[in-house]
This record gives C-alpha cells, structure tokens and sequence, in this order.
C-alpha cells in the first residue's frame, strides 16, 4: 500500500510496516522526458533501469509458464511486477498472496492504471484502451488511451499516482497516444489483442470478465515494490513463498552489478532467494526467447523446431547470436556449470514471425529441496 508524505512524495509500505521506495515525481518526470527525447541507441543500456520505457503488455507467454507450476499448491508468490500478467495469471489461478517487484518507476505507474482500468472497465473498451489494432502487418495507435476511456480512471487512482497522469494528460494536451511517438512505451513487440491473448489470459474476454470479478471483490493482497532484483531478499526479507517468477530479467544479468558473473547468479539463488522459498517452493530463475531456447537444444544436444529467418538476421548470423548465447547467456551458464537446475520448453511467442513456424521458449528453474 502506499502513503503520501508531507512532501508529496510517494511511499511504498511492505506487509509489515517499512517504508521500502519512495517516488519523487520531480524526479520522474525529468528522467522520463529523458527517455521520450532520447535516440533508441542512447536507451539501449536502460533496458533494465530505474526509469525505462513502459512494456504495455507482458512479452512473453505467461500462461505457458505458469502453467509448468502446479498452483493448486501455490499460496504465495514473488514475481517480477512489469505490466502485472504474472500477478493477474497467478490471481486467476486462484494465488491470493502476491508481492510484486521491478526497478522501473515508469512500469509501476503504469501498472496501477491498467489495473484499476480492470477492475472498471468492459473487455471491449479495456481491448480498444490498451491494445493496438492490427493492420497488415503493423501496429496502429488509433484508439489507444484515447482520453474519454482514460480519464475515468486517473480520478480513480490514488495520490501521486493520479496525479502523474492527470499532469501526463495536461501535459500532451489530452492526447496520450502522442506518446507512442516517443520512447515513453515500448512498441517492439506485438501489441494487438489477436496475438496477446495467446499468452496472457488478461486479453482474453472471459479470462479479463474473471479477474475483473476477483479484483472487485478484493480478496487478496498484492505488494508492489519499486526495486531492483538484487534487493529483493532484502526487502521481503520476512516472507516465505512457494514460487519466485523473475520473467527474463537476468537476460541482463551482465547489467546488474552484484549479479554479473553466473557464479554469483547461482550464488543468489541458493543462497539469498532459497531462503525465502518453503520447503518444495520453485524460482523461475529465468525466462529464454528463441534464440536461449536453441541455445540449449545445441548445448544438450537436442534438435529443436526450425529457427524462424526474418529480414534482418541472415542464417549465419542468427548461428552466430545462437553460439554467442550458448557462451554467454544466462540460462546455458547455469546449465552447463550446475546440475541442480532444469529447463522445460514451452512455445514460443515468435510463432507469427514466419507463415507455419513453431517457435519454443525455454524457463529455468530451481526448486527448494531440502
């Protein structure tokens, strides 16, 4: 839950009491206008930053992996925040104790709107507010947090949290969409309805009409707390939890510093983050697109569907990027150094990239056993 101090700063408060992060809207909004005006090449190191730009919607196939847990068993979880699809896929599994986690200030505030956009709005306007429309190949903007459905909810919103996008709202003169021209949202990835319902069962209408019931009749807690992975165990520090989810964030585990080296990723894994799990409890440790995926197929010697060959990447170059991650990435340097993990693959949100192309994504976990 969160408070406002005498300054107009927003406090985030753990299940225990502690102010854990504030937010200086000040400060946020400089650094934002940092992002929207920065060139994509100067961005290309704040991937995993304080203040980044915004994923609308998850960009990976969150159904399929939380489909590889048994949630029947699962009364508590740690996952990473983001846009809220492991929070609102854990929540219809019927998961009612949630802690949420991300170092991004921008992607916090926006979770807030989309879910109190949830709790108020019908599937069709949520799918027309949030969602890009498909035409030909591209994505197009018309409709999106187009103001009559989005003023609403900002009045509906809490404090500081309001009023960053009501003073957004002033400040592109009522037209959110304007945003997409700028590096406020990430837009690399498919946005529209058709393809996101495939891994997220928010965009899905009877799934959406489900958890628009569940967080209406607010029988549950979730804890969002703005910080980095590696003050996770620190702050939750008095919580126990059946599974630990951290999506794809240690892709970039060479950016995290106490984290960048993949003897001290397993090192925070059994040391620091098993501690936190109960007996039998599960850390997806990391989430692999399709290139981690056939890295591992190659590093065990398995054959995995047909890599899809798209305009930009040649055959010879996705080999190399395939070769490099094998060296490099997260997923086989634990893999290959370790015996204590395991990996399963799931499919792939790269299927669309080419006409019959099955992709496979790859989670690696780690499960408390003693």
């Amino acid at each position: 839950m969160h408070f406002l101090n005498a300054c107009g700063i927003i406090q985030a408060i753990n299940w225990d009491g502690d102010i854990v992060e504030k937010i200086d809207l000040e400060e946020t909004f400089k650094e934002l206008f940092r992002v929207m005006i920065a060139n994509n090449k100067d961005l290309s190191g704040d991937i995993y930053d304080k203040y980044a730009a915004i994923y609308m919607a998850p960009a990976s196939n969150v159904i399929g992996a939380v489909n590889l847990l048994d949630t029947s068993n699962i009364y508590t979880a740690l996952v990473v925040g983001a846009s809220g699809g492991y929070i609102f896929e854990l929540l219809l599994h019927g998961v009612k104790r949630i802690d949420a986690f991300d170092i991004n200030v921008n992607q916090y505030l926006f979770y807030k709107l989309l879910e109190v956009a949830i709790k108020t709005l019908d599937y069709n306007t949520f799918i027309n507010t949030f969602c890009a429309q498909k035409k030909d190949r591209g994505q197009i903007f018309s409709c999106t947090l187009n103001t009559p459905s989005i003023l609403p909810l900002i009045f509906k919103l809490d404090g500081q949290v309001g009023k960053f996008w009501h003073d957004l709202l002033m400040i592109t003169n009522n037209n959110l969409r304007i945003l997409f021209k700028t590096n406020f949202f990430r837009t690399d990835y498919k946005l529209f309805p058709e393809y996101l319902e495939k891994y997220s069962s928010v965009y899905n209408r009877n799934s959406y009409n489900e958890l628009q019931r569940i967080l209406r009749n607010n029988n549950y807690t979730i804890n969002y707390e703005i910080c980095s992975i590696e003050d996770i165990a620190n702050i939750f520090n008095r919580k126990k939890y059946d599974v630990v989810i951290w999506d794809n964030i240690l892709q970039y585990f060479r950016t995290i510093p106490s984290l960048d080296e993949v003897s001290r990723v397993n090192s925070f894994v059994k040391k620091d983050i098993s501690n936190m799990l109960n007996l039998g409890g599960i850390i997806q440790v990391d989430y692999g697109f399709e290139v981690a995926s056939h890295a591992v197929s190659k590093l065990i010697g398995r054959t995995p569907p047909n890599l899809s060959v798209n305009d930009v990447f040649s055959l010879e170059k996705n080999s190399a990027i395939i070769n490099r991650e094998k060296r490099e990435g997260i997923i086989p340097g634990l893999i290959s150094k370790y015996e204590d993990y395991y990996y399963e693959f799931i499919p792939g949100v790269e299927e669309e990239l080419s006409i019959g192309h099955h992709a496979e994504n790859v989670v690696l976990s780690y499960i408390k056993k003693r």
